[in-house]
Parts: C-alpha cells; structure tokens; sequence
C-alpha cells in the first residue's frame, strides 16, 4: 500500500457513518444533531483515509450503535440477536482500522476489543426495555463503549493523572446525558 493510494478499507469507514446518518436523518431530534453527524461523518473518514486510526475507532461504534439502535426500534430485532451483531461488528472495525493503520491486532488486543463488544452490546441490550428513543440509547451505549475503551488503554498506560481525568470527563458526560434524558422524558421528576 503506497502512502498516496487510498486505503481500500478506509472507505468502510465513510460508508458506516454515511450509511447511518442517512437511515437516521429524519428521525433525529434537531438540525444541530444532524450537522453533528454530518461533521462527525467527515472527521471519521479522513481519519481512516489518512491512516489515523484514532477518530474513527472512537467515532466508528457510535454510528454502528446507532445503526443498531434505529433498527431495532423500527424493526423490532430480538436484543439477543442485536447483541451478537454487535459482538461481532464491534471488533471487526477495530481489526479492520488497525490494518488500516498498518499493523496487525495483537492476540491481547483483539481479546480486549471482543470484550470491550461483549460489554458495549450488553448495555446496548438492556437500554432496549427503557423508555428512551433510539437516539438516547445509542447515545449511552457509546458512553459506555467509550469509558471502557478509554478505561483499557489507560490500565495499559497506568499514568495516575490520565485515569483520573477520564473518569472526570466520562462522570461529567454521564451526568450531563442523564440529566437531559430524564428531564426531557420524565417531566414529573423536574425539580427546579
């Protein structure tokens, strides 16, 4: 692979997130949420294609989480079957973006993936039976994806200063997520 040539599988990852932002695009709550994505969508892909592999592994599960999300609300999926989709889709990208950047998953690594998609998929699967929408669900499960993958490269790195940033930004962001959620979706429990 010349360094001028685009990546054959770099173009997954402009077909991922392009694919769910068009699925998606009516249902979403606002146009601010749509030109997120639109950014998100292009940030990812020139990522892939300059061989950076760091945006899109970030960014990648939540569009495939979303993906999983809207069809299983709209389709009405069984979680269990949306969970092994997901085990099995989750570590792919990473695979997949790691060749990419031009190295090969470690055998540690792709067992660390495969977990980190076993854990993401099972809370992708119980926030199926809460009342929110497609959107919130995968709004969460990406945190959830997002603290445990940020959680397993800071347990390699084991800097003190890191771990306890990242669990600042990811409390702030649960916080903020599950606040809006439940102000926007239980009323009554509005106290101020």
């Amino acid at each position: 692979m010349s360094a001028r040539h685009l990546p054959y599988l770099a173009t997954l990852y402009w077909v991922i997130p392009l694919v769910a932002t068009i699925t998606v695009w009516e249902s979403l709550p606002k146009t601010a949420t749509q030109l997120s994505l639109v950014i998100a969508t292009g940030i990812i892909g020139m990522g892939a294609t300059t061989r950076r592999i760091d945006y899109p592994i970030v960014g990648t599960p939540f569009f495939i989480l979303l993906l999983a999300s809207y069809s299983q609300q709209l389709l009405l999926i069984n979680p269990i079957l949306m969970s092994a989709v997901l085990i099995i889709a989750l570590p792919l990208t990473a695979a997949l973006l790691y060749r990419i950047g031009g190295r090969a998953l470690s055998r540690h690594e792709l067992i660390e993936h495969v977990f980190l998609g076993f854990l993401t998929a099972q809370v992708h699967s119980l926030l199926f039976y809460w009342p929110f929408s497609f959107f919130e669900n995968a709004l969460i499960s990406y945190i959830a994806y997002y603290w445990l993958w940020q959680l397993q490269r800071i347990l390699n790195a084991q800097t003190v200063r890191s771990v306890l940033a990242h669990f600042l930004f990811t409390a702030l962001a649960v916080i903020l997520v599950i606040g809006v959620l439940l102000w926007v979706n239980f009323p009554q429990l509005r106290i101020f």
